[in-house]
């Protein structure tokens, strides 16, 4: 079973300050360590993942708390590239920052499901992508199980992307993220119905440590079926104040009855997860 240690935001500051927050020593040793951030950004996603090899990944750029949320957590970090910006479907909670990221950093490759149409906010993104100059990556350059070409030293694969689907949601695209024994999985606003499908398609191989609970933890979403699969450790909700009910109790009390740790931007703030690809460590 691997270790999984929660750290206070007391310990973190102190883990900060002796230089060891991103680099763990073990007997001399400089350790590769993989660096998670769920960035509170009120009612919306917007989740930065740092790899060994120094890639910058930004997996949406959504919220209502507004756009220095994202920009100041890129900006402590000395974040000056984004190597991908992944925008998982047209909601403007998962994008309506996106302008101010492309404006305040350099992106070099942007990925989103190629849907056609939706919203202006969604308009304004592609505008916006187009306008950055950078590659761009669709539903028409990658189908799902392939595996995203970002870090040498982390695996990127896409579980699903479906620029026709019936609703945003469903488009969403899910990403399975590797790094040595420690699996992460980030559901966009993806509910039953893609869950459903991800089931048939990969079984076990859904299984993962870290769990990005899909739609902000809508009663439609993290199924028992699914969890069953999935038998993470921890789960992650990015949600704010909202009209929705979310997160639901039904969906927290389906995470709890699994044994899952749950912990949610609404009332923990900005969360850290920092693995060496064996165990791995949560800071809040």
């Amino acid at each position: 079973m691997k270790k999984i240690t929660f750290v206070t935001t007391l310990l973190v500051t102190s883990l900060v300050l002796a230089g060891l927050y991103l680099c763990l020593v073990t007997d001399g040793e400089e350790q590769d360590i993989l660096t998670i951030t769920y960035i509170n950004t009120g009612q919306g996603d917007s989740i930065l993942i740092q790899t060994p090899d120094s890639k910058n990944i930004l997996i949406d750029a959504g919220g209502n708390l507004g756009p220095l949320t994202i920009i100041d957590c890129l900006r402590s970090e000395n974040i000056s590239i984004i190597d991908a910006l992944i925008i998982t479907h047209p909601h403007a909670d998962h994008l309506n920052y996106s302008d101010e990221v492309m404006n305040n950093f350099s992106v070099l490759s942007i990925y989103h499901t190629g849907m056609i149409g939706y919203s202006s906010d969604y308009q304004d993104f592609i505008v916006a992508a187009e306008a950055e100059g950078c590659l761009i990556f669709t539903d028409n350059d990658i189908d799902d199980g392939d595996l995203l070409a970002i870090s040498e030293k982390v695996t990127f694969k896409v579980l699903h992307i479906d620029k026709f689907a019936e609703n945003p949601n469903a488009a969403s695209i899910v990403i399975k993220m590797t790094f040595g024994e420690v699996d992460f999985l980030f559901m966009g606003d993806a509910q039953s119905d893609v869950e459903y499908d991800l089931i048939s398609e990969y079984g076990s191989q859904l299984d993962c440590e870290v769990l990005k609970v899909g739609h902000h933890g809508s009663s439609d979403s993290t199924s028992n079926a699914f969890l069953a699969e999935t038998n993470p450790y921890v789960a992650i909700i990015c949600v704010g104040v909202n009209d929705y009910g979310h997160p639901h109790s039904v969906t927290i009390d389906r995470l709890h009855t699994q044994g899952v740790d749950v912990y949610g931007t609404y009332q923990d703030g900005t969360i850290t997860i920092s693995t060496d690809g064996s165990d791995f460590y949560i800071y809040i």
